[in-house]
């Protein structure tokens, strides 16, 4: 098994950039593309809001705008015939609202740790029907996956009320939460990106589906079904990477 280790920060687009330079360079000459393109990594619940190297607001600039940059540089690599690009989201892209006037919650919208978590999966979700679109007739497809709630690293932030941190007999709680409402391993929680990768009929059947337990789910969100969010969505990102980038 030969494995490459690559460096890419996805909180600096000029980072991702370079990685994708790296990335296109270490192909063989027999490879003309990247079988299987995972858009995995991202960042929870940061107690108080942050700032990428753009100035992008951390949760949706790590989860969605590093990923989405990310694909727009090797496109090229996995738009071909039987090549499969999975986004990792969330059940949680039921928490907060994707507001693509509003993304960075600069213009009037309050930060919350949860809400801005839940908006990064909810644009994961979108991005990834409108990478299914932009790959219609190229034989290549893209799916997003709940992966389930898994005890990692994820984590590390404190999670829940911030009172519980401040109260001796709670504060451990705190620690305790992630082990309490986790419901796979590692393991466990990779079988439905593996199934997005791997399992046959789906591209065909279900593009741009998001897939659970590794089955197709249902978007229980009204607003993430609307036919002219995939769209809006990628453009309105496409135009803040370029505003950000020409500074």
């Amino acid at each position: 098994l030969d494995v490459t280790v690559q460096a890419l920060d996805l909180a600096d687009l000029k980072s991702v950039e370079a990685a994708a330079r790296d990335i296109e360079a270490s192909l063989k000459p027999e490879q003309s593309k990247i079988d299987f393109l995972v858009l995995n990594a991202g960042i929870m619940a940061l107690p108080k809001r942050e700032l990428t190297a753009q100035g992008f607001e951390m949760q949706i600039g790590v989860n969605h705008f590093g990923h989405q940059h990310l694909f727009a540089q090797l496109e090229g690599l996995v738009n071909k015939p039987g090549c499969r690009t999975v986004v990792l989201s969330s059940t949680a892209h039921s928490f907060g609202s994707l507001d693509c006037d509003d993304l960075h919650f600069s213009d009037g919208r309050a930060y919350t740790p949860w809400g801005a978590y839940g908006q990064s999966k909810a644009a994961n979700l979108v991005f990834a029907k409108a990478v299914s679109e932009r790959l219609k007739g190229t034989g290549a497809s893209c799916f997003s996956v709940h992966p389930g709630v898994i005890q990692t690293n994820l984590w590390r932030e404190p999670q829940g009320p911030a009172f519980l941190s401040r109260l001796p007999v709670l504060k451990n709680l705190n620690k305790l939460l992630p082990r309490l409402i986790s419901d796979k391993s590692i393991e466990q929680g990779a079988a439905t990106t593996l199934y997005a990768c791997l399992a046959p009929g789906i591209p065909a059947s279900y593009p741009g589906a998001y897939l659970s337990d590794c089955n197709v789910a249902e978007v229980k969100v009204a607003e993430l079904k609307d036919p002219n969010l995939p769209a809006r969505l990628w453009e309105a990102t496409e135009s803040q990477i370029a505003v950000a980038l020409a500074k």
